[in-house]
């Protein structure tokens, strides 16, 4: 380097070019490698996908990668199952002995307000902000600031048993796009009593609380869950009765949807499309790969989901174009990392590393493992080699919004879903349900304040 900093060169140059390098370590968080101080982090996970039996495989996998180029950093898993972790996160919370990253997504708004989460914003580089898809930084954006680092999306879809489309001799849609005529018109077709007498349905979504399956149909009239502003109920709109209305209608005019929409639990209504007794189903993504596998004649479940009975024929399609006009799809589907507030910087800037890490496009490609997608547009199509993922990767992820970030959302959410479901039940009209939904949201937000 010394043929590059001659004795001519002026000390405005080499200070210049400290300056510059500062700049670049601060908004890439820096490198704790360059550092001799010895880090120790911990990090608290969730399982990912088995391998050999082990769901924490991937987690030990990444810490071997990354502690072979930052030999100064030491990261400790402590291992989480899905029925404790919420429980355990908040105990450490309460007691303030929160590890420094952790899996996490659906307490974010909560924890940046109780100010225990560092921001990611410095250390995004503009490349970063342009490769993510915008809603999965929306997903971890709070008040403006973006408080972790976005792994993988998952969406819903509508399955169709393509089955029940041959015996009624109905085609499917081609590209997997319909309108709300032509979508109810469809399900008309496939309603009817088989030869056992058994009825069939020609779709089906629950509406339950913190699940999103029939809101793909509920806002495909523009409606809003919130004001702009987010203080406001914002559903209680001519779009949002408009939405509601048609979830009533599948059940009460047209009859092409089981009464139990209003009431069922996500088993049950799943439950009734792997026996046959529903042509067309609202599901998570995840559910193509179990499908895949009783196609293929395997029998083994997918974390709880219950498995297909009767391996049929299928194909995935958007929730239909409403007044919106495009499809919509509502669900949680962000996952990422947070990183807790920590008085040592440097400890920060390690767990800030190691979520850059994580989240890279090249460890990204990991996630066809897990049935999801990539949050970065760099990764490409991971599933070149399956169609149904492939499609929905193409089609249905451009379709994903996120519930709002405000730390009331999931109160409100318990608090109205019950409305929509007297409505679908037919005990009260939408306007009178869509009305009620608005005071229990309103009030909730309104003490939130």
């Amino acid at each position: 380097m010394k043929h590059l900093l001659p004795k001519v060169a002026s000390l405005g140059r080499v200070v210049g070019a400290a300056m510059l390098l500062a700049a670049v370590l601060a908004l890439t968080g820096g490198t704790s490698q360059a550092a001799d101080k010895q880090i120790t982090l911990s990090w608290w996970s969730t399982p990912a996908w088995p391998v050999n039996g082990d769901v924490y495989y991937w987690q030990k996998s990444m810490i071997q990668a990354f502690e072979e180029t930052h030999p100064n950093v030491k990261i400790k898993l402590t291992q989480l199952d899905w029925a404790s972790a919420t429980t355990k996160l908040d105990t450490a919370i309460m007691a303030r002995q929160f590890p420094d990253i952790a899996t996490g997504g659906a307490k974010v708004a909560t924890w940046a307000k109780y100010g225990i989460l560092e921001p990611i914003d410095p250390y995004l580089t503009p490349q970063d902000r342009a490769d993510y898809y915008p809603v999965a930084l929306k997903k971890f954006t709070y008040q403006g600031k973006i408080y972790g680092w976005p792994w993988f999306t998952t969406t819903y879809v509508i399955y169709l048993n393509l089955d029940i489309f041959k015996e009624r001799g109905i085609e499917p849609p081609k590209d997997g796009n319909w309108t709300w005529d032509e979508f109810v018109e469809t399900a008309k077709k496939l309603t009817f009593k088989d030869k056992n007498g058994q009825q069939v349905y020609g779709f089906g979504a629950i509406m339950q609380p913190f699940y999103y399956q029939a809101f793909g149909v509920l806002l495909s009239d523009g409606g809003q869950l919130l004001s702009p502003d987010e203080v406001r109920f914002g559903l209680n709109t001519a779009e949002g009765v408009s939405g509601l209305q048609k979830l009533v209608d599948l059940v009460q005019k047209h009859k092409v949807s089981p009464l139990a929409m209003g009431s069922a639990q996500d088993a049950d209504m799943t439950k009734m499309f792997t026996d046959g007794h529903l042509a067309m189903l609202a599901q998570g993504t995840f559910y193509i790969r179990q499908l895949e596998k009783a196609l293929e004649g395997q029998t083994e479940g997918f974390q709880g989901t219950p498995q297909a009975t009767k391996p049929f024929p299928f194909a995935v399609a958007n929730y239909p174009i409403g007044k919106l006009g495009r499809p919509i799809s509502l669900h949680e589907g962000v996952g990422g990392f947070v990183v807790f507030k920590h008085d040592d910087k440097d400890r920060v800037k390690a767990a800030m590393e190691f979520g850059r890490f994580l989240t890279s496009p090249e460890n990204q490609k990991a996630l066809t493992n897990y049935g999801t997608f990539p949050s970065r547009r760099s990764v490409g199509d991971i599933y070149t080699d399956d169609p149904y993922l492939s499609w929905a990767l193409r089609n249905a992820v451009p379709t994903l919004d996120v519930p709002p970030v405000t730390p009331s959302w999931l109160e409100v959410d318990k608090a109205i879903v019950p409305y929509f479901q007297l409505a679908i039940l037919g005990k009260q009209s939408a306007e009178e349900a869509m009305a009620n939904a608005a005071r229990a949201a309103d009030a909730i937000l309104k003490a939130s304040r």
